[in-house]
């Protein structure tokens, strides 16, 4: 249906783009105040223009992707682009921006489409930068494939993107939820887990619903593995949530529960966890915090607010374990970050916090030198312009020394645990592609239940390349386990 529904929406915008030009006259004051021109960064006049159009949120700094934490990243990358003689020789690159909010600030799936419309007939770009929301990716996307124009974005992390036949125009540079798919089917495998998976997630069906797309990553992997889950949805902002029921369906359905929502909710189910009496050892949740939300907090005590919940919560925390992305740890990235927050405050006066969603930002910056650099490959002459599926192709299956990570497409998950009030970091995912697979894992018992889980911090690393191997060693209270495994992947 939603397939069909897509084809409709692309029908009815291809006809729209027909007749055009009351979108110029009509559009709101909101998107008319955004950036028309190319950007002038050095004398152009015997260069040929190449523009770019990007579509992202411009004032809503909630989303990762939003102007004023990505554009400062784009502006440097087109500097250092524009002034790097070896690169889009005979050429200058610049852009034109347009908003994807619609006046609540919220990514509209109705605007983005119009605006990719409107930038393709006034502009004719060489390249799309973004969308960034699900929900306003699809539609664009759709179009750069009929326009065969590439789309290069690091948001969009649906696993709907990740195939080739709906989307085959976009390149994806940032963190997705295949991965996070990937990183849970690799849990419930090592320990036999085929059963007894809950998926827990908040959802309104509004804005971008960043659960639902999360959740969705880790049910696609395990579907199509046959381990069975049972998903359970809950909604946290429309009144006050029925804890005990939330607690019948984690006792009827689930031992091993995935949890994706806001960190004061998490917190507080953790808190009815406790008092309920539920036996800890036979259970352990998974908080599924892609940004590390939990984790800002003084000490980075997830469970801390300074009330009298403190100790149960601590407690209780320790049937958790919190899943976010890794922060990437190349000094570049490091560099890269104190450059952003530099140009954001003077751009837009806007101050970048030290977050994990900066990777975003960095995603952004590498995929558009991902995209200089495979055009620049593909260009026979500076009178030429490559076709749009050569320069796509030829960015993929490739490695990238970025500032966000040494290999572009490679985004990490951090495993975290907390053991007596100190958060551990037990190990990372990483696709496997990269040259480290690091991970710590619990051991659980062979007889089919799920006592005795306890996770530790012995991390054993190997390289991918030489023998696809890791070793895990295992401490529990309980008897008949198993205290060292290998495996491949």
């Amino acid at each position: 249906m939603r397939r069909q529904g897509e084809k409709l929406l692309l029908f009815f915008l291809l006809l729209l783009g027909a007749c055009l030009q009351w979108v110029q006259s009509g559009r709101s004051s909101r998107h008319r105040d955004s950036h028309r021109r190319p950007r002038e960064h050095r004398d152009h006049r015997q260069h040929r223009n190449i523009t770019l159009a990007i579509i992202l949120p411009q004032r809503n700094t909630a989303y990762p992707w939003a102007w004023p934490r990505v554009g400062p990243a784009l502006e440097r990358a087109i500097d250092t682009i524009n002034t790097d003689p070896a690169l889009l020789p005979g050429h200058h690159l610049g852009y034109v921006f347009e908003n994807s909010e619609n006046e609540e600030g919220i990514c509209s799936e109705s605007i983005a489409p119009l605006m990719a419309v409107d930038l393709k007939f006034a502009h004719d770009p060489w390249a799309f930068i973004g969308p960034g929301c699900d929900y306003t990716s699809s539609p664009v996307g759709l179009f750069t494939t009929h326009w065969d124009i590439p789309m290069v974005t690091a948001g969009a992390p649906a696993v709907g993107f990740n195939g080739i036949n709906m989307y085959p125009s976009i390149t994806n540079t940032g963190p997705t939820h295949k991965k996070l798919g990937k990183f849970g089917l690799h849990i419930c495998k090592h320990f036999e887990w085929k059963e007894q998976v809950l998926l827990m997630f908040s959802d309104n069906k509004k804005d971008d619903r960043p659960c639902y797309f999360a959740v969705e990553g880790l049910y696609t992997e395990l579907h199509l593995n046959n381990i069975t889950s049972v998903d359970l949805v809950f909604e946290e902002n429309t009144g006050p949530v029925n804890y005990s029921d939330l607690l019948h369906n984690i006792k009827q359905d689930g031992r091993v529960v995935f949890v994706c929502c806001s960190p004061d909710t998490f917190r507080q189910l953790m808190v009815h966890f406790r008092r309920a009496g539920l036996p800890q050892e036979e259970f352990v949740f998974f908080y599924i915090d892609m940004f590390g939300h939990s984790l800002d907090s003084q000490n980075a005590q997830p469970w801390a607010r300074g009330d009298q919940d403190d100790l149960v919560a601590k407690e209780a925390f320790q049937s958790v374990k919190i899943l976010t992305y890794r922060e990437p740890q190349n000094p570049e990235y490091k560099d890269f970050v104190r450059d952003l927050k530099t140009d954001a405050k003077r751009m837009f006066n806007f101050t970048v916090e030290d977050s994990l969603m900066n990777i975003i930002s960095g995603g952004f910056y590498d995929g558009l030198m991902l995209y200089t650099h495979a055009l620049n490959e593909t260009m026979t002459s500076p009178e030429d312009r490559p076709v749009g599926k050569t320069v796509t192709r030829r960015m993929w299956n490739r490695t990238y020394n970025g500032q966000s990570t040494p290999r572009t497409s490679v985004h990490n998950l951090d495993l975290y645990s907390i053991e007596s009030g100190v958060r551990k970091v037990l190990g990372f995912f990483q696709n496997m592609c990269e040259h480290v697979f690091s991970l710590a894992l619990a051991l659980c018992s062979v007889s089919g239940n799920y006592s005795g889980l306890r996770f530790v911090t012995e991390t054993i690393s190997k390289d991918l390349h030489e023998n696809k191997m890791f070793h895990v060693t295992g401490l529990t209270q309980s008897s008949g386990l198993r205290s060292l495994v290998s495996f491949h992947l």
